[in-house]
């Protein structure tokens, strides 16, 4: 454990940073955060929709592309995992993740194609995936994701293997 007396917990440093700017979060201390999202209680509304990208846009997804969404596994392609083989055995198999009507388009392998280049992966389900949206890991194969496929939010194809 790591004990710096002079360090300031994360809710403490945001709430310093939003009154800079002008702004209340209506907390400072973690116990106050905790009890502002205990009172908030869980979300059970409707789920935001995509924003549209401006025309032209470095992130804009056309019509045929789905949306990449894509962050880092706790056991992946990292460099501090170098020489660790066994450690990197127990990682996750890359898979890429849509929702339950995208996956009865595609089937079980897809392609993904961006302005990178393409990556092969075999498909899951994600039940609360948004339509419109693929979620691929970011860095568990090749070079990873933003150097072999795409930046995340742009649009990429995803072609099923028996397309």
């Amino acid at each position: 454990m790591f004990v710096t007396p002079n360090a300031l917990p994360d809710a403490r440093i945001l709430a310093g940073i939003a009154e800079e700017l002008g702004s209340d979060l209506g907390f400072r201390t973690s116990a106050e955060a905790h009890a502002r999202m205990v009172e908030m209680g869980p979300w059970d509304g409707e789920r935001a929709t995509l924003p549209d990208a401006p025309a032209g846009g470095s992130h804009a997804v056309r019509d045929g592309e789905l949306a990449l969404a894509t962050w880092k596994l706790m056991i992946d392609n990292g460099s501090l995992q170098d020489g660790e083989k066994y450690l990197r055995a127990t990682a996750r198999t890359p898979v890429c993740r849509v929702s339950p009507s995208a996956y009865a388009a595609l089937g079980a392998m897809v392609t993904l194609t961006g302005d990178r280049g393409s990556v092969t992966l075999p498909v899951e389900v994600a039940d609360d995936m948004v339509d419109g949206t693929v979620w691929v890991p970011a860095n568990s194969t090749g070079n990873g994701v933003l150097a072999d496929l795409a930046s995340p939010g742009s649009g990429v194809r995803v072609k099923g293997a028996d397309q």
